[in-house]
């Protein structure tokens, strides 16, 4: 087992707070400061009351990410209440942007550690998305249950819900490439904690689906599936294996704190950078207790993971000053 290195890597903070990717159209693939300049030249385009509903919403749900990113739970909910409001009274028309707000609630009960009923509530909107018609949302909220019962230490729990949702997004009848892709992270993270032998076969897996959420995911997502597979590769192995792969253990963490910057998750960036400085902190050990190899190289490795591990721990402190600026 890897020691104190890496013990951290396996904490919520980590794993559970990128698990639920954004839906907002523009946070998804742009990120929070693009969202919110493309918000800015909306408004001039759209003033009120011409402003249509579909883009109020969308503005909502931009603030709703970024309250829960913050850790501003309260805020959070206050948003969602106004998302019901905005919703149109008629009920057929009103009914994805009330659909919308029971997620977002769902989304609040996770961060406020209200799991339970955040459970209940998530089996609710699983119904009413299948009542409704909306096939792709039932399957995500499937994903949701799955999360929430991986957020809950209950692998054994998030298992049927994990495979349900991989079972449609790979039928023909759906066939979603990127749902699917989440499916996988989810089913390869309860696969881990439930059989923790066949790390290799997961990690494998988990590896083919990274092509898609870096082409075509959201800056959440695709945090969450680098700190997924980093978390795999650091997990019951040696040190002399771990530093074998600490490059693309360095590449995956690096790219998982850019990620969770671009989004405003600093408190998750914050953790990342930090265990990126651990591993650069291991391979300058590594590398000063490596024997086969010539002073003079062993010397500009170590020089290079000593510059690496104090970028990385400025990153940290910065990120850290901002998420405390925030809340």
């Amino acid at each position: 087992m890897v020691g104190g290195y890496f013990q951290d890597l396996r904490t919520p903070s980590i794993t559970q707070s990128t698990n639920s990717a954004s839906t907002n159209p523009y946070t998804g693939t742009l990120g929070t400061t693009t969202a919110e300049a493309i918000s800015k030249l909306s408004e001039h385009a759209f003033p009120p009351p011409t402003t249509p509903r579909s883009l109020l919403s969308a503005r909502l749900v931009l603030a709703h990410d970024q309250a829960i990113a913050h850790g501003r739970v309260v805020e959070a909910e206050h948003i969602t209440e106004g998302l019901l409001q905005l919703a149109d009274p008629v009920n057929y028309l009103g009914m994805p942007l009330r659909l919308e707000a029971h997620r977002t609630a769902v989304q609040n009960l996770i961060a406020s550690g209200s799991l339970s009923e955040a459970n209940t509530l998530a089996i609710d909107l699983f119904c009413k998305y299948s009542q409704a018609g909306m096939q792709v949302e039932a399957v995500q909220s499937l994903l949701l249950l799955a999360e929430i019962h991986l957020a809950a230490e209950n692998p054994l729990g998030a298992l049927p819900y994990a495979l349900s949702c991989l079972l449609h997004t790979t039928s023909p009848a759906m066939h979603h490439d990127l749902l699917a892709a989440r499916a996988t992270l989810c089913v390869g993270k309860t696969w881990l904690a439930l059989c923790p032998g066949h790390r290799p076969e997961i990690e494998m897996m988990v590896e083919e689906v990274m092509p898609v959420v870096v082409a075509h995911g959201s800056r959440s997502l695709q945090a969450h599936a680098q700190s997924t597979l980093a978390d795999m590769i650091a997990s019951g192995v040696s040190s002399s294996q771990l530093f074998a792969r600490s490059d693309q253990l360095a590449r995956l963490l690096a790219g998982a704190a850019e990620c969770h910057e671009a989004t405003e998750n600093y408190s998750s960036a914050a953790a990342t950078w930090y265990l990126l400085a651990q591993v650069h902190n291991m391979s300058i050990e590594c590398w000063a207790q490596e024997t086969g190899v010539e002073e003079e190289e062993k010397s500009l490795r170590i020089q290079q993971c000593l510059g690496d591990r104090n970028c990385a721990a400025q990153r940290f402190h910065a990120t850290e000053q901002r998420q405390r600026e925030c809340t």
